[in-house]
């Protein structure tokens, strides 16, 4: 295995792709001062672990600072006289932000550095969380609606910086343990999208308005001041002899037009699609069916959520064992097999509504959906250094762009799809369409990538 090496000169330092060593800790030592000082004074295993800690954190705070404005939100637009159909459009703004934003992040992260575009997003983050508590003591409901929506773009595009920037960090300093830092991650994720609703309302009950929004303001602004100096200085320098590589210019387009990475993109597209996609009907179809109360439909929520995070903390055991790619498809084709047992099914006859099945193939739903979604990351990475035959770290920041924006459009157009063909044809047949849809696409990412691969 390659290691580092350093030398007299600053400049002269070689990163493989393979692991930190400690070479770059002492180097750190000399270059960056106090800049850093969980590089300077920790162990190598110490430094690996603080790394993943800070990122997660960083993770869990940004997602609840995103969890709070579900229950928040709507009280404040309910105040001002907001229609639920500019609610619906002023919620979604935020995906659509960062659909735009996360490939333009991930293309120019080299550029301003990885560091810096941390920092900068986190205090991004924290300029919304002022803005819906000074919004909420505007009286004109159509300025209400026009400061909403300005500071959902700008969580969005704050969203998008630090996402993308730890996601290429990560995968960027442990590039032989992706599946697992993926992991890590997305339990992370699942962690603050479940405490930021929970921990929203208890502020909410204490402070009223004022206490959920300014407390998440001054916490991701103290994480934007102090973030950059607690990641280490290397995650922007190992780029310096990539960027001085004028023979290797990685664009989007030639990266989509990779079957296989189009194929992955397309799976963390279909992952959040389908977890997202009962966000709006489900609380209806658990009233109408088995005659409880809206609320109730938390506990089912919460079991698609259980599955996911549960999933995410065991699968790094084992999925370095298997192709990153067979996992994918094996997990579409189960994903769309539990989401057909959601509801009676006009294909499967004998299925009847039932709690208990639902639950359990909400469960079941969450383990497909973990592994649909965090097994993407390494084949893109894997794919697109194979297929320009570089180990550029700007691919690093591209297939994290790439990963978040397909994430972003499934967050759009899931519970948009989901709730134009609910008020149609119902719950069983968006079910059994979306399944069929899962099946199908498996059935054509083999027939694409891995069939015409072996021959």
């Amino acid at each position: 295995m390659e290691t580092l090496k350093t030398s007299e000169d600053p400049n002269d330092l070689e990163l493989d792709n393979k692991d930190i060593r400690k070479p770059l800790i002492e180097k750190g030592e000399d270059d960056q001062g106090n800049e850093s000082c969980a590089t300077s004074t920790s162990s190598e295993g110490e430094v690996s672990q603080i790394l993943i800690v800070y990122m997660c954190i960083t993770i869990v705070i940004l997602d609840c600072s995103y969890g709070i404005c579900a229950p928040l939100l709507p009280i404040d637009a309910e105040k001002h006289n907001i229609d639920q159909v500019y609610l619906g459009f002023m919620f979604c703004i935020y995906s659509v932000s960062m659909a735009i934003f996360c490939p333009i992040v991930g293309k120019h992260l080299y550029t301003f550095g990885r560091r810096n575009m941390c920092r900068w997003g986190m205090l991004a983050v924290a300029i919304p969380s002022l803005g819906f508590f000074l919004n909420n003591y505007t009286t004109n409901s159509t300025l209400f609606i026009v400061i909403f929506m300005v500071m959902r773009v700008i969580q969005g595009i704050g969203t998008s910086m630090v996402q993308t920037s730890v996601y290429s960090v990560l995968t960027l300093t442990y590039p032989t343990r992706v599946n697992f830092v993926m992991a890590c991650v997305e339990t992370s994720a699942g962690l603050g999208l479940s405490l930021g609703p929970v921990m929203g309302t208890i502020l909410y009950e204490f402070g009223g308005s004022a206490a959920p929004f300014l407390t998440f303001f001054f916490i991701c602004l103290f994480i934007g001041l102090f973030i950059k100096s607690l990641i280490p200085y290397f995650v922007d320098d190992i780029q310096d002899n990539s960027t001085q590589d004028n023979t290797v210019k990685p664009k989007y387009s030639e990266l989509l037009t990779n079957k296989r990475i189009l194929f992955a993109c397309m799976c963390v597209f279909i992952s959040v699609f389908q977890y997202a996609f009962i966000d709006p009907i489900l609380a209806e179809y658990v009233k109408d069916t088995f005659n409880l109360a809206p609320q109730t439909s938390g506990y089912f929520f919460l079991a698609l959520g259980l599955g996911y995070m549960i999933s995410c903390i065991i699968s790094p055991m084992y999925l370095d064992y298997f192709s990153n790619m067979r996992v994918s498809m094996i997990s579409c084709f189960l994903l769309g097999i539990f989401t057909i047992f959601y509801s009676s099914s006009y294909i499967l006859t004998f299925l009847t509504p039932n709690m208990m099945v639902l639950s359990m193939a909400l469960v079941a739903a969450g383990v497909a959906n973990s592994h649909l979604v965090i097994t993407p990351m390494e084949e893109m990475i894997e794919v697109a250094k194979s297929s320009t035959d570089s180990d550029s770290e700007m691919l690093n920041d591209m297939c994290s762009g790439l990963f978040n924006m397909f994430f972003a459009l499934g967050e759009i157009f899931g519970p948009m799809i989901g709730n134009v063909i609910f008020s149609i044809w119902g719950f069983p047949m968006i079910c059994d369409a979306l399944g069929i849809a899962c099946m199908v696409f498996a059935v054509l990412y083999f027939l694409a990538c891995d069939l015409s691969i072996h021959k």
